[in-house]
């Protein structure tokens, strides 16, 4: 991304990216991310493709951005990320789940495993649970070096997440329960 997103950012630039962030995310419900043109894309915001490359390289560096700033609504709802205890992470993400679990459930359908959107996914949960593993000292007991054990979580906690989109008969303390296992640690954040 070319800009970074910031609270100092002004409102025009902020109100533009989640435009194109909305847009991105409507028309994953509607058709697979390897079919999503930057026209589609620019068509459905309403706003021209030069402004699209003021911001982003291409539509994989907006998808990335999709999923940042999704992480910054749940972290801007409930304090900072880095924060607050993995606990309430994992109770944020559940709600989340089961709150929307048909948008999500539909768009798992149309990325089925193997697609660009999964990899992209795959790769900032990975990227989440290294930051989680630094700030939290939470490397695991058994002798994984830390960033295998960093790509572990992340397949662990997609494989749960995945599971539970497609289950219907998952409450909301069942899906707590199962992701507090994946994120819950005993540990206190340490300073970066």
């Amino acid at each position: 991304m070319k800009y970074e997103f910031s609270e100092n950012m002004p409102r025009s630039r902020r109100r533009t990216l989640n435009t194109f962030a909305g847009a991105l995310q409507s028309l994953l419900l509607q058709k697979s991310f390897d079919d999503i043109t930057v026209r589609d894309i620019c068509e459905l915001s309403l706003l021209p493709k030069s402004t699209f490359y003021n911001y982003f390289d291409d539509k994989y560096d907006l998808l990335n951005f999709l999923f940042y700033y999704s992480r910054q609504a749940i972290t801007g709802a409930y304090g900072d990320w880095d924060m607050y205890s993995l606990n309430k992470a994992a109770a944020v993400v559940s709600a989340i789940l089961v709150d929307h679990r048909d948008e999500l459930r539909r768009i798992l359908e149309l990325n089925p495993d193997g697609s660009t959107f999964q990899w992209v996914l795959l790769q900032f949960a990975i990227r989440a649970f290294d930051r989680i593993r630094i700030k939290f000292k939470t490397d695991s007991e058994d002798d994984f070096p830390p960033e295998l054990q960093a790509k572990i979580n992340a397949y662990k906690l997609l494989a749960v997440m995945e599971w539970i989109i497609r289950r219907t008969d998952i409450d909301l303390a069942e899906t707590l329960r199962l992701l507090g296992q994946i994120l819950s640690t005993e540990n206190e954040p340490q300073d970066i």
